[in-house]
């Protein structure tokens, strides 16, 4: 299950394969096979919605009030070479625009981005192992004066094949002056990850992160990339209800798990 700190650690679109921009949509598998799917378009949005009252700058900020959307299990199958716990150290960033100069940097460079991520808790009655995505998905951090959120309304799979996942992610970050309780900051950001395999036990990340103001106007672009490294293999856990009720729904009865 994805967390939210491994979001801030991973990038790209370019290295995507051109066959994946388009906007057609593919069935999802009800076999053992694993037939590629597409939801959506893996192209960057021009501009977003404008954040929602309570997380603007100047705002009061209090949790209770957001509006966080209903809960949600967006359910996805992961190919066993991206199955189980993964990390890394550091990452390579390989090209940056700012949208309001319009100037673009190419240079490559590296730096230190600790993250660990973790794909897969289900198995289907054929072995096939599932994971999702639940949004929304808040997450807080505290400093002595400042206080750091972020909230996720829109994630998700759209891209899912033997050999490629790649997922989205729609981000509002604010941060809070703690003595006043208002917002100071808050920007937004989409997120495209897509994850290729390496070699053994070995992953590589391709991210690409957009920035957006609170009125959804771009501001930046960073691409790069990271190789993960696997430090657990697959754990079953526990019987989903929803994970059962997800196979029923779509046509995929025959993979509801035997023993629950």
């Amino acid at each position: 299950m994805l967390k939210e700190w491994a979001v801030l650690a991973v990038t790209i679109v370019t290295l995507l394969a051109p066959t994946l921009s388009c906007r057609d949509v593919f069935a999802q598998s009800t076999g053992a096979a694993h037939k590629p799917f597409l939801r959506g378009s893996v192209e960057h949005s021009e501009q977003l919605t404008p954040v929602q009252s309570g997380l603007k700058v100047g705002d009061t900020f209090d949790q209770s009030k957001l509006e966080k959307g209903a809960a949600t299990k967006n359910w996805y199958k992961v190919p066993p070479w991206l199955a189980g716990t993964w990390e890394h150290d550091d990452q390579t960033q390989t090209s940056y625009l700012d949208y309001k100069t319009g100037v673009g940097d190419s240079k490559t460079f590296s730096f230190q981005s600790h993250s660990t991520d973790g794909f897969g808790y289900q198995r289907d009655r054929l072995g096939g192992i599932w994971d999702s995505i639940s949004v929304p998905y808040f997450a807080e951090s505290v400093t002595d004066k400042e206080l750091h959120t972020s909230l996720h309304t829109d994630d998700s799979v759209i891209f899912d094949s033997d050999d490629r996942v790649i997922m989205r992610f729609i981000c509002t970050r604010t941060t809070v002056d703690k003595a006043t309780n208002t917002i100071s900051s808050v920007n937004q950001t989409e997120s495209f990850n897509s994850y290729v395999p390496y070699g053994p036990n070995m992953v590589r990340t391709e991210y690409s992160i957009k920035y957006f103001d609170q009125r959804g106007n771009p501001i930046d672009l960073s691409k790069g990339w990271s190789i993960e490294r696997r430090v657990a293999l697959f754990k079953l856990s526990s019987y989903d209800p929803s994970f059962g009720e997800y196979l029923k729904t779509n046509g995929m009865e025959n993979l509801v798990p035997l023993q629950q």
